[in-house]
Formats: structure tokens, sequence, C-alpha cells
């Protein structure tokens, strides 16, 4: 069988909300002061941490799941998907107004014990893509989970 992308995706600029706040509030001082050059600063940062984000990358296949990170250099780890035990979806109000959620995995792999995919869309469809190619890795590869004391 070909490993296939089921489902690729980044978490929503919400997230960096507060971020954005706090910049735009110094923008707003700077502004009222007059010291337009310190305007760079909190412009800079808040495009930065904007790129970042957006540099943040999850793809979902139907054997593993990759982090991909990093702006300038770039980062990515990755889970074999027969390798998460346990599943959650987890909806923080300000998520929950936006339609958002995590997807907190929690996974048998020694670097990467708990993962959070943080701030999608459509959490529970997702969430239940993940346990069903769970499921089926486990039954074609014959591997089972078992907790160790």
């Amino acid at each position: 069988m070909q490993e296939r992308t089921i489902w690729e995706g980044h978490p929503n600029h919400l997230i960096n909300l507060p971020v954005f706040t706090i910049c735009g509030f110094f923008i707003g001082v700077f502004v009222m002061v007059g010291f337009y050059l310190g305007l760079l600063i909190p412009l800079c940062y808040g495009l930065y941490v904007w790129y970042e984000n957006k540099c943040f990358n999850y793809e979902l296949t139907t054997e593993r799941l990759l982090l991909s990170t990093g702006v300038f250099g770039r980062n990515t780890e990755e889970l074999e998907l027969y390798r998460i035990k346990d599943l959650s979806v987890e909806e923080p109000f300000v998520l929950r107004l936006m339609g958002l959620a995590n997807i907190k995995l929690t996974t048998s792999d020694k670097t990467l014990p708990e993962i959070r995919i943080r701030a999608v869309n459509d959490a529970r469809e997702l969430k239940d893509k993940i346990r069903k190619q769970v499921e089926l890795l486990r039954d074609t590869k014959g591997v089972r989970e078992i907790d160790g004391i």
C-alpha cells in the first residue's frame, strides 16, 4: 500500500491573538508619542510570529503524522500512527467561539510522548480520521499497544 496524504494544515492564527494585541498596543503608543522608528519593532515581531505560525505544518498520511517547523531552518518530526495510544479533543473557550479546537495525542514514542494539533477546524472529524487510520495500520501491521507497569 502506497503512503498518501489524508490531511494537511497549520494552526489558526487566532492562537497568536495575545501577541498581536500587545504589538498593536505598542504601535498605538509609539504613534501617540511620535516615535515612528519604534514602530518597526512591534511590526517586525508581529510579522515574524505570523510567518512562524504559517510555517508550522501538520501532514497526516496513511502511515505517519509529520510536524514541520521553522522559518529559516526546517525541522520535521514524524510519528508512526500505530504508536498513538489515546486521542482527545480540547476546546478552550476562545477557540470554541471560533469553531476551532486542539487534538491531543498520547503516544508510545520516546521523543514525542504527547502531541497537540493546535487550533484546527473540524477537530472532531480529524480526530476520527486519525483514529480510523491508527486502527487500520495496527490491523495491517499486526501491532498492539501494551502499557508498561
